[in-house]
């Protein structure tokens, strides 16, 4: 868009603002000769008051701002173990240990939070079919890290051969759980056309 017709196109708007504001009819582009009807009486009505949250409602909204340290520290974890054992570094596998376990701890604010808020969530079928799926994949993505990090502390000082495999298999399971999970907790907050998958 030119100059001009950006100059021409905010001018225009400005007009309609300042009518409008004036409470001058406005008249719409494509029939110059109908003009807006304007409201005379605007009918009042009293808006149900809405009470205020118990404490425990309020604990369950921090849900949003806590599900995320599970995803980041299994992910994390995740990748520090693939090159810590790629790469043979040790102290990247220690890392991944203790990551791990922040992990599995950071699971308790998120589950206990989405429990608490789950009663103030649509009850409509389908987000409920949503909400109990997301419940069972970070259940299970809990349990997973769970047996990940007990297996890790085990073998923690010969972790290998198919130890080793069978611990990746059990983070990597983990992790795609809680995405999966995840990626449907988005779909109870922003829609269930969220994503297009």
């Amino acid at each position: 868009m030119g100059h001009w017709a950006r100059r021409s196109l905010v001018l225009v708007q400005s007009a309609v603002l300042a009518a409008a504001l004036l409470g001058t009819p406005v008249v719409r582009a494509d029939s110059p000769e109908e003009a807006v009807e304007e409201v005379e009486e605007v009918e009042a009505v009293a808006a149900e008051p809405t009470p205020a949250p118990g404490w425990l409602d309020v604990v369950g909204r921090f849900h949003v701002a806590v599900v995320h340290f599970p995803i980041a520290w299994i992910a994390i974890t995740l990748l520090l173990d693939l090159l810590a054992f790629g790469l043979g570094r040790r102290e990247l596998g220690q890392a991944g240990l203790w990551t791990l376990g922040a992990g599995v701890l950071s699971y308790g604010p998120g589950v206990l939070t989405g429990l608490l808020r789950q009663g103030g969530i649509s009850q409509t079928e389908a987000v409920q079919a949503l909400v109990e799926t997301h419940e069972r994949l970070i259940l299970a993505s809990l349990a997973v890290a769970a047996v990940a990090l007990v297996w890790r502390w085990r073998n923690r000082r010969a972790l290998e051969g198919g130890a080793r495999l069978l611990y990746l298999a059990l983070l990597a399971t983990a992790c795609a759980l809680v995405f999966l999970g995840a990626h449907l907790g988005g779909k109870v907050a922003w829609g269930p056309n969220h994503l297009p998958f």
